[in-house]
């Protein structure tokens, strides 16, 4: 079978822009992954102040501190999350599915606050049983240990004593990042779009 390719007047302009597209589609998928990513990042930023997954307090830090990062191996590369050296450190694993057990490490008991121990915003009022005044230890008909005070004859824990702690990840941004997979995508193919448009090699 043979084929016959009649070129038209304007062959050498098309030549051209075609020789030019790989390196252009390249700059068109990191302009798109950039975008992309950095739309991404507000989009689990919203759902950690917002959304319903569990994380009450602090989450107005937690969110500020969500980025979208670049790969300085790959340009095609990039994550969301909480960069390294931000304030957050301690309980950004929280973003995330993992599953820890904190234990006491000094003494033999964690002091957990009480939801009567929480402000609205869900943040302890008191952080610690040696900052409540005239609080004393209890035991509960089970047989769990508390902190509390006296409220008018009627006893109110502010903290209940464990000697270890179970804490599960919210999940917030895989569960997010995974709904912004069609929006990423995309977003890079409008980008590499856009720039063919310009070659004049695409609709």
């Amino acid at each position: 079978m043979k084929i016959t390719l009649k070129m038209g007047r304007h062959y050498h302009e098309f030549d051209k822009a075609l020789r030019q597209a790989p390196h252009k589609v390249a700059d068109a998928i990191e302009d798109g992954k950039d975008e992309a990513l950095l739309n991404a990042a507000g989009a689990v930023s919203v759902a950690v102040q917002h959304g319903d997954f569990g994380l009450q307090s602090r989450t107005g830090t937690l969110a500020r501190s969500i980025h979208s990062y670049g790969d300085n191996e790959n340009r095609f590369y990039g994550f969301v999350g909480v960069g390294r050296q931000q304030n957050v450190d301690s309980y950004a694993w929280q973003l995330t599915d993992q599953t820890k057990t904190i234990t006491a490490q000094s003494g033999r008991f964690l002091s957990i606050p009480t939801a009567a121990n929480k402000t609205g915003a869900g943040v302890a009022r008191y952080t610690s049983p040696r900052q409540v005044p005239d609080g004393f230890f209890f035991k509960s008909k089970r047989g769990g240990l508390f902190f509390g005070v006296d409220k008018g004859g009627q006893v109110e824990a502010l903290f209940s004593l464990v000697p270890s702690v179970t804490i599960h990840g919210s999940g917030a941004l895989p569960d997010v990042m995974d709904r912004e997979t069609p929006r990423i995508r995309n977003t890079v193919m409008r980008s590499i779009s856009k720039m063919l448009r310009r070659l004049n090699l695409g609709r």
